[in-house]
């Protein structure tokens, strides 16, 4: 890809970063759509993040609840295209938004999942799937939908409620910004632990919000230009 100003991909996780993530399955209850209410500071983060023109912005989004069938692929595209649609009406559109309906092996062990299941089938070998968080299949499948690849990044951050996101991040060979509050206090624990590994040092930010995030991604990027 040629450009002459620099690219960024900002990724974004959706439950409990982007909307409010109460039960940790939207869509299982038939009220969900009365149940969505966005994150504090969400839309405010969402704005000025689509006010920077060189952002390319996806949202990526495990959805094991289609797994544990709690609800089918067609409610989880539901309630993706509703939460787009709202923030549309706030004039907040994004570049790309993804969901991964699929499990690893360890996650299936986890919550006893049957040994038949298509979506354990589907990821049997331990390490066979990048696609769910914190793989970065979802960002390079969604990136094929820009022309674009990892490659044509002069950064890459992922922001989100979880290590994972954190990983996320990481694994595409940039940087993770967990967002933490009084609601995930283990998760914070658990990406000061991973902040411990030489290779990711300098490399890990925590925003108390997502407006908070941004503006320390916003801060990074300037700081890359001025070097």
């Amino acid at each position: 890809m040629q450009t002459n100003s620099p690219i960024y991909l900002i990724g974004l996780d959706r439950d409990g970063t982007i909307n409010q993530d109460e039960d940790g399955y939207l869509g299982r209850d038939e009220d969900w759509k009365e149940s969505i209410t966005f994150c504090p500071k969400a839309l405010e983060g969402l704005r000025l993040l689509r006010a920077q023109p060189d952002f390319k912005i996806i949202v990526a989004s495990n959805q094991a609840g289609v797994a544990r069938n709690y609800f089918s692929v067609s409610t989880m595209d539901e309630v993706e295209d509703h939460i787009k649609n709202l923030l549309n009406s706030q004039g907040i559109k994004l570049d790309a938004w993804i969901c991964c309906a699929y499990v690893d092996e360890e996650y299936a062990k986890k919550i006893n999942m049957p040994e038949d299941s298509a979506f354990r089938v589907w990821v049997k070998k331990k390490g066979e799937n990048h696609f769910r968080k914190p793989g970065i299949g979802m960002l390079e499948s969604a990136l094929i939908g820009l022309s674009l690849t990892l490659k044509d990044f002069l950064g890459i951050y992922f922001v989100g409620d979880k290590r994972t996101d954190v990983q996320t991040g990481l694994n595409a060979g940039g940087y993770g910004v967990l967002v933490s509050n009084e609601k995930n206090p283990e998760e914070l624990t658990l990406t000061q632990e991973l902040s411990e590994a030489p290779e990711y040092k300098g490399r890990i930010l925590i925003a108390s919000d997502l407006l908070d995030a941004v503006e320390k991604i916003i801060g990074d990027t300037k700081m890359r230009r001025r070097n």
